[in-house]
């Protein structure tokens, strides 16, 4: 049986190192949305079932949670829009397979180059970290987005694939980058 952590880190270079040490060791997570009350982060462990938290200072057991089978990945919390949010559960193989599906299908000359925008907590935030890990694609982090990334005037010119995603509360800009950002983003 495998235990869950839940890693309790903003959108940055510290959250992909932990995800890559999640991924060599085929440990179980999820990831704490930054931007919940603290009675709502501790609504949200308890319905993942988080075993472990672990931020900047470290990882603390916590009571309760639970066990999960070898081989699961991640559990995310479903929106909740038909009463009370429940625990997903996806395995290392179907993260792999998407991860692997994605990256072929945008698959150029180049290799894909990713912009982290969305928030991490959520899936299609998560699975623009998770194609760079596990596609060992470059992922750059723009110099300075603003609070909100749509309005990171840095953001959309280097985007040759641009949605926007639009929720009660708030709207984040998706990107695939391609090959065209410029060399003076940081990098991890």
């Amino acid at each position: 049986m495998a235990s869950l952590l839940a890693l309790d880190f903003p959108l940055g270079p510290a959250l992909v190192d932990e995800l890559v040490e999640c991924a060599m060791t085929s440990q179980a997570f999820c990831i704490l949305d930054q931007r919940l009350s603290p009675r709502a982060r501790e609504e949200a462990l308890r319905l993942m079932g988080a075993t472990h938290i672990r931020d900047e200072n470290g990882t603390v057991a916590l009571e309760g949670g639970c066990e999960l089978e070898d081989g699961d990945a991640l559990v995310m919390l479903t929106s909740g829009s038909s009463g009370t949010p429940k625990a997903a559960i996806h395995t290392w193989a179907s993260l792999l397979a998407s991860a692997e599906i994605t990256q072929s299908a945008l698959r150029g000359a180049d290799t894909p180059v990713w912009v982290p925008c969305l928030p991490p907590a959520h899936i299609g935030g998560l699975s623009v970290l998770l194609r760079s890990v596990l596609n060992d694609a470059e992922l750059r982090w723009p110099d300075n987005p603003g609070p909100d990334p749509v309005r990171g005037p840095r953001i959309s010119p280097w985007c040759e694939h641009n949605s926007r995603v639009t929720n009660w509360a708030s709207t984040h800009v998706f990107c695939w980058a391609g090959p065209k950002l410029p060399n003076t983003s940081r990098t991890t």
